[in-house]
């Protein structure tokens, strides 16, 4: 028993080591489970939050607008520690782009090429594992830990916010920058919510120095994780009317396409038509349809005799739509030949309409001749009325004088 007393501090120390120095059993101390705080179907929509040059030198600052007008991350699905994204870009111009990515918030890999600022600076700035903390790194075996774990914010809430700072600095023949970069993650989503840019230029030559400054900062501004839920990104809506139209093989079948714009939609839609067959042809009034235009065109289609379906389909450069239509062709109906003979033309319409008409006038006719006239006096040589002279007659004939 004596023995066993002395020995039973080694034995727990010897039993707290090896819960140390097991993984298998116990986490080490500061290890952390990176997994994805995010899920399918949720997106951020993000702008240009602000743009300063100081002093609005464009040979120092350069266009510090940018040509984007808005971009929108969609998280398409989630597997295991991979993320497969949507990145979408919408530009002044109305066109629009999009591109797949996919990240791994576990080791940090990602498929996307492009760094808004120089190295270090991953590639993977979209989305990190959920909850981290300051001074942890973006992912196990990343040089890079986050600064700091402050409150912001984020598209009209107050969300706890992971910061990355990098500072680099540059001096060449009398030309020296410094550039700071500033990125933030949402602490319990790990999705990016800022980038913000602070340059300072100095140029010094001959005793000349001259100091230009700017900052800008490109943010989400909605989303449906937290501020929106339910809700999508900015789209549109396309429609027919009517659905359905029948025409004659000579003529055209008509309907109007329109799209609608909604939360904000201002890429451009360009259209495009296929139809159920070859056998009918189908234009549009317009194929491009830009923001502050009608937003409709004009569908025709000629063919065969037949029933069709036609599809037209409008692509925003990041999203698709379509909307179907059935055109109905019949035949033309024969032409009527000319009447050849009077009895032909007695049988048509018109040959009825003229009976007709003849009839009502004669009647009219026979009515007016028949009516009496009255008659009129005459006047003498002294402009006395005179009477006609009486008729005679039969029996107006006066009696015989007797003989005497």
């Amino acid at each position: 028993m004596y023995r066993l007393r002395v020995h039973i501090p080694l034995i727990l120390t010897l039993i707290l080591v090896t819960l140390v120095l097991s993984p298998t059993i116990l986490p080490a101390r500061g290890v952390i489970a990176y997994t994805p705080g995010v899920i399918g179907g949720q997106w951020g929509l993000y702008k240009q939050l602000y743009s300063n040059c100081m002093p609005p030198n464009p040979a120092l600052c350069g266009s510090q607008s940018s040509s984007l007008d808005y971009g929108i991350l969609q998280i398409v699905s989630v597997y295991n520690t991979q993320v497969t994204l949507d990145v979408v870009s919408v530009y002044t111009n109305g066109t629009g782009t999009h591109q797949g990515v996919l990240v791994d918030v576990a080791t940090g890999y990602s498929n996307f090429t492009f760094s808004p600022v120089p190295q270090p600076v991953p590639f993977n700035f979209f989305v990190v594992a959920k909850n981290l903390v300051a001074s942890q790194n973006l992912y196990p075996l990343s040089p890079s830990r986050f600064n700091s774990t402050i409150s912001e914010t984020v598209a009209g809430h107050d969300r706890m916010v992971n910061i990355l700072n990098y500072t680099v600095s540059s001096s060449y023949q009398g030309f020296s920058t410094r550039i700071s970069t500033e990125f933030q993650f949402d602490q319990m989503t790990g999705l990016f919510v800022k980038l913000s840019f602070s340059s300072l230029t100095i140029i010094s030559y001959q005793g000349y120095q001259q100091t230009s400054e700017s900052d800008s900062a490109f943010g989400m501004v909605d989303n449906n994780v937290w501020s929106s839920p339910g809700t999508s990104y900015p789209d549109f809506g396309i429609s027919i009317a009517p659905t359905s139209v029948s025409t004659v093989q000579t003529s055209h079948a008509d309907s109007t396409i329109s799209i609608t714009r909604m939360r904000g939609f201002n890429a451009t839609v360009i259209l495009s038509t296929a139809s159920s067959s070859s056998s009918l042809t189908c234009t549009l009034s317009q194929t491009k349809l830009v923001k502050g235009g009608t937003d409709k065109s004009i569908l025709s289609c000629t063919g065969s005799p037949g029933s069709y379906t036609v599809t037209v389909t409008g692509n925003s450069g990041y999203t698709t739509h379509p909307a179907t239509a059935t055109i109905n062709i019949q035949n033309t109906p024969p032409a009527k030949a000319a009447p050849s003979t009077i009895l032909d033309l007695l049988q048509t319409p018109a040959g009825y309409g003229g009976i007709a008409a003849g009839i009502i006038i004669a009647l009219l006719a026979l009515l007016f001749t028949r009516r009496k006239r009255i008659p009129q006096a005459t006047t003498g040589p002294s402009n006395t009325p005179m009477l006609p002279p009486p008729t005679t007659g039969p029996a107006d004939t006066p009696p015989s004088a007797s003989p005497p």
